[in-house]
């Protein structure tokens, strides 16, 4: 396949992604382009999510995955492909990872045929929060697959490098909403009040020794508070309630339990002391930490460093504090998760994700197809061959870069 053909494929659907920011949408937009495709697929899995399949239908089973979803943020960028929804964006390049993967399925394809097994392309929603991935797991999008593959682009590393780590690359995390009720007042009558204010500002400091003093340092730990509100009043009264809104990240899933418990337990017995009374609520779903095979791990190595473009495989020397709902399927099969370079500060993509300024560096679009399409084909051309681990010579697609 030529550059142009495939560069400006991934263009066009990449732009179309961008301009839009609901799941549904971009449902809509992937089935368009498998059925063009001639690709079949499945929906609804977690009501927008997509399960597609190339290949023999028989094992081994191998999955590409891909999120969907836009993030709650204003577009600060003037360019032509600019959100048309006004406080939503593509700030974390979920975007750029439907165009690669729908452009590993244009190529595989192609060369369905030489498919020595079967591939299922997984497109997935709520990743931002609402564990989309495990939705899909529990509703069978998993089944038969022994092997999972996914990447995220990365702007704080230089475009065409990849990072990534045996082990643990990303920490488990839940969200909360701590809500502390007190008797509201005048403010000139403090001693008849129960100060939900004071109360909430004394979690914040007791929370702080969870990590300082609890946590083993080597290990590591999160518990931070991100918002504050009391809502709406008047200086001269004091608030009957306030919230407190934050997240829980560790490495381990028996240390996010841990922290859990001892939030929940301060937080009640600190509210108590100042006579009020207090509520938390989770999120449904704690994410599990991003956990990697190294056999899926040094066979994306391995076929990485046959392409062009890719420049640097690193191996991180700790994992991130982030998190990221692959785990989850990560967890039913062996997986590999790494991070795509875009950084480029001529090209102002080195703008860190989550922010309104975040631009991709769209010629690692390619990059990204030709990886997913590659370690698909090495991983099944690996098991038909009887090799558990990574085979001493690497497959490579034709995708020109």
């Amino acid at each position: 396949m030529h550059a142009l053909t495939m560069h400006h494929y991934l263009l066009c659907v990449c732009w179309s992604l961008w301009y839009v920011e609901s799941c549904a949408v971009h449902s809509g937009t992937c089935r368009k382009q498998l059925d063009a495709l001639d690709i079949p697929y499945q929906h609804p899995f977690a009501k927008h999510g997509i399960v597609a399949t190339l290949g023999s239908g028989k094992a081994p089973c191998m999955a590409l995955r891909t999120d969907m979803d836009a993030l709650p943020i204003p577009e600060e960028l003037d360019v032509p492909y600019k959100s048309t929804h006004p406080g939503l964006m593509h700030a974390c390049g979920h975007d750029a990872h439907m165009t690669m993967l729908l452009g590993a399925a244009k190529y595989l394809k192609a060369h369905e045929a030489e498919l020595q097994g079967t591939v299922k392309l997984l497109f997935q929603p709520a990743e931002e929060g609402g564990a989309g991935a495990k939705v899909m797991v529990d509703e069978g999008a998993m089944q038969g697959v022994s092997a999972v593959f996914g990447l995220h682009v990365w702007p704080t590393a230089p475009s065409g490098t990849i990072q990534t780590r045996i082990g643990t690359l990303m920490a488990g995390t839940d969200k909360f909403l701590i809500r502390v009720t007190g008797i509201s007042g005048h403010g000139g009558t403090p001693h008849l009040v129960r100060d939900s204010v004071v109360a909430g500002a004394a979690i914040v400091m007791n929370l702080q020794p969870l990590i300082s003093r609890e946590t083993d340092p080597a290990q590591g730990g999160i518990v931070g508070i991100t918002l504050i509100n009391s809502g709406p009043g008047s200086p001269n009264v004091h608030a009957e309630w306030v919230e407190l809104q934050g997240t829980v990240n560790s490495f381990s899933t028996s240390g996010l339990h841990h922290l859990k418990s001892r939030l929940e337990e301060i937080v009640t017995s600190t509210a108590t002391m100042y006579g009020c009374k207090s509520s938390i609520k989770w999120n449904p779903i704690a994410y599990i930490p991003v956990e990697n095979s190294e056999a899926m791990v040094k066979r994306a190595e391995q076929v990485a460093t046959q392409l062009s473009q890719v420049k640097h495989f690193v191996y991180l020397d700790r994992p991130s504090f982030m998190a990221e709902d692959i785990a989850f399927f990560n967890d039913v099969a062996e997986g590999a998760f790494i991070f795509l370079g875009i950084g480029n500060a001529s090209l102002q993509t080195d703008q860190k994700l989550h922010t309104p300024r975040f631009r991709l560096d769209d010629t690692m679009l390619p990059v990204g197809a030709a990886l997913h399409a590659s370690v698909a084909m090495q991983y099944l051309q690996d098991k038909q061959q009887g090799k558990p681990q990574v085979s001493s010579t690497s497959y490579r697609t034709s995708i020109e870069l």
